[in-house]
């Protein structure tokens, strides 16, 4: 009987376990996942989270092992041979604050290479240069599954190191994204429909592709030319959606779907621009932010889309506005909006236009303990 992988979680989940694996005395922390799934923008917040004042980063599969274990020197003074490390690649030994050492991509790395990736965690030194005082290793890679070109991960070095494996949901992604200033035209899309599955008579169940992670390994056109729905590729759709938005905003739908294809794949494009489509029949959101009357929308990826926008451009002197439109409909958009103003743009917009909007009896739940 197999027992489903414990160690697979969220993208949130997987920095608080590693910030808790550090705090209790693990030195290394492997994380696993596909590619675009924010691994390697984890050390960010995780160095943060330990009060860490260094961060370095090491690609150890773009260089040969002599490029950072150094190269054995003859001493004829005592006889012996040293090993002089590289000095750009690793972090001076004296240095104190502490220090996240990333050895990114590690997967990719040969059998040599993690063998010294495995010195470098194990004994914290490469012959004679030692790690400074207070050193985190934090490794990430993709899964041998994944098709990505990455090796086995040998069994020395895996025994050595926490893995966890990574696999961020929409919720997340959205979050982020709106707390980032994402386009909400993308925003809305992911939150509406990141869970679907392209292809509903897939049986994989929750490893099938979805509108928010279609990446398919499996699928051979996918290999053949990589691209696919991820987080990254997300981010890189938002900022093109910001840019034509404000320098071509009357680019032709078909010309927005092969841009866009180029970074999400066709399946995904078609149902994003689909999506964008309907989306910009919404009534003009500078008409409601003036507190002018405009029609309430009846379709939801036009409210999902209208309700970000409101969020994202909202200010103290129309926040009151955004509210007043926001609570002719169902509670779910006012909720949204409300949750990502109080997220945001705390302290800034806060005033009696934001009070008011967060005791709203109908959000009255959701903001207690705030």
């Amino acid at each position: 009987m197999s027992i489903q992988d414990a160690s697979v979680m969220g993208y949130n989940a997987a920095v608080a376990t590693a910030v808790r694996l550090y705090k209790s005395g693990c030195k290394a922390v492997l994380v696993l996942g596909p590619p675009g799934t924010g691994k390697t923008a984890m050390r960010y917040e995780i160095a943060k989270q330990l009060g860490l004042s260094h961060i370095f980063m090491l690609k150890l599969s773009h260089h040969d092992v002599p490029d950072v274990a150094g190269v054995p020197v003859p001493d004829d003074e005592d006889k012996r041979t040293h090993f002089y490390a590289s000095a750009d690649m690793l972090p001076a030994s004296d240095l104190t604050g502490g220090v996240f050492m990333v050895h990114d991509e590690t997967t990719d790395q040969n059998i040599a290479q993690q063998n010294l990736t495995c010195q470098m965690v194990f004994e914290g030194k490469i012959h004679n240069y030692d790690f400074p005082e207070n050193t985190f290793h934090f490794l990430t890679g993709n899964r041998v599954q994944d098709k990505s070109g990455a090796n086995r991960l040998v069994t020395k070095l895996g025994n050595r190191v926490a893995i966890i494996t990574v696999t961020p949901t929409p919720d997340e992604l959205f979050q982020y994204g709106a707390m980032n200033g994402w386009n909400p035209t993308v925003l809305a899309f992911i939150k509406m429909k990141g869970n679907e599955q392209i292809n509903p008579s897939d049986q994989r169940g929750e490893n099938a592709p979805t509108y928010f992670n279609s990446f398919d390994p499996s699928d051979p056109a996918q290999l053949a030319k990589p691209q696919f729905a991820s987080s990254r590729s997300y981010e890189a759709v938002s900022k093109y959606m910001n840019y034509i938005e404000e320098h071509e905003p009357g680019l032709e739908a078909g010309n927005v779907a092969s841009d866009v294809a180029a970074l999400l794949g066709t399946p995904v494009a078609l149902a994003l621009v689909a999506f964008r489509n309907i989306a910009m029949t919404m009534p003009d959101p500078e008409r409601i932010l003036e507190g002018k009357p405009v029609p309430y929308p009846t379709k939801q990826e036009v409210l999902w889309a209208l309700t970000l926008t409101l969020a994202s451009r909202c200010d103290k002197k129309n926040l009151q506005n955004v509210h007043d439109f926001l609570d002719k409909g169902p509670p779910e958009y006012l909720a949204l909006a409300a949750r990502i103003v109080y997220d945001t743009k705390m302290p800034a917009i806060s005033g009696p236009a934001l009070h008011k909007l967060i005791a709203s009896p109908k959000l009255k739940s959701m903001f207690s303990g705030n």
